[in-house]
């Protein structure tokens, strides 16, 4: 909405007085029409007129402190399409990152702390970012220390997050996003055939809401599954064992490993019992409880996935010696 010279002026410029304040005015004004109701270009653009003058007049320069992009989640729209709008500009949610629309930043994402949301700028596009292990650790060794890297408020925080990841994406490129990381899991996999060790099994519907939690079933003994294949009690708790001592972390399609959830628990079933939509899980079956973090775009997005059905279930990825059982 246009700003008027008085009341709804945002943050750091009700501080501007007289003619200050009406070149802002004005330059904001004009820069939400030239810029379709971006507020946020908008801000900047008033600002930097104001500072031109004053640089002229030889006078103190204005600064657009934390005031002027931050608000609480009362000041964001929610779209029929489910993304959010915030001064003029979409996000597909919160805390997930997307491409900066400000010149000489890479991404943007707008940021939720609590009740209250910013809008974070961060990254240079002219810049390579965690293209080796040594240039990762040099990052953390000039940042790693700084306060403001545990604020997701703070460019700094993200850049940590995003472009420069530790773990397993040390030194392999920006994080990405699930969604991208999903398109090119995919369209590297076009035409391919699934591997016969790649069994999909239904997930059970135990879903703690409340936790962020869901159970799943990996492997059920003497049950034939999508390839003809049965497994016997004995060898699905060697492979529940060989998996928790081995490697118990969580991967998409067997080629991404991922911190978008957590494997909580990797057990065998001690007896049997049904869950609540009714599925009966029999002694002996391998299942696994996951954790879905918040204030995690990646895991927001799979949780969701979760709870709506998109995501029904795990699968093994494994090698195994094959016997053919007697029909009697």
């Amino acid at each position: 909405m246009p700003w008027k010279s008085s009341d709804n002026l945002p943050g750091a410029a009700q501080k501007l007085k007289g003619h200050s304040r009406a070149i802002w005015v004005a330059a904001a004004n004009a820069a939400l029409t030239q810029y379709k109701g971006d507020e946020g270009r908008a801000i900047a653009t008033a600002f930097s007129a104001v500072n031109k003058y004053k640089e002229k007049k030889g006078i103190k320069k204005a600064t657009e402190d934390n005031d002027i992009i931050k608000a609480t989640t009362e000041a964001v729209e929610k779209l029929e399409s489910g993304k959010l709008r915030y001064r003029g500009t979409e996000f597909d949610g919160y805390n997930k990152p997307k491409d900066s629309n400000r010149e000489g930043k890479q991404k943007m994402v707008l940021a939720k702390k609590g009740n209250e949301v910013k809008i974070v700028h961060f990254g240079d596009p002219s810049m390579r970012d965690n293209y080796s292990a040594e240039a990762n650790d040099a990052f953390y060794a000039r940042f790693g220390n700084r306060p403001e890297i545990k604020d997701p408020f703070s460019p700094l925080y993200w850049s940590a997050k995003i472009l420069w990841p530790r773990g397993d994406m040390k030194g392999k490129g920006i994080k990405k996003s699930l969604l991208d990381g999903f398109a090119e899991l995919i369209n590297k996999a076009f035409g391919e055939i699934q591997t016969e060790s790649d069994a999909t099994v239904e997930v059970t519907k135990a879903v703690d809401t409340e936790q962020r939690r869901a159970m799943f079933v990996v492997l059920e003994p003497d049950v034939v599954d999508a390839h003809g294949d049965t497994y016997s009690t004995e060898e699905v708790e060697k492979a529940c064992i060989s998996f928790n001592t081995h490697c118990n972390k969580a991967n998409l399609f067997h080629r991404v490993q991922t911190e978008a959830f957590k494997i909580e628990q990797s057990f065998i079933v001690p007896s049997s019992f049904t869950t609540d939509d009714g599925r009966d899980i029999k002694k002996g079956t391998w299942a696994i409880w996951t954790h879905f973090p918040e204030d995690d775009a990646n895991s927001e997005l799979l949780w969701k996935m979760v709870k709506d059905g998109s995501v029904q279930g795990v699968s093994i990825g494994a090698t195994a010696k094959v016997e053919e059982l007697n029909n009697d």
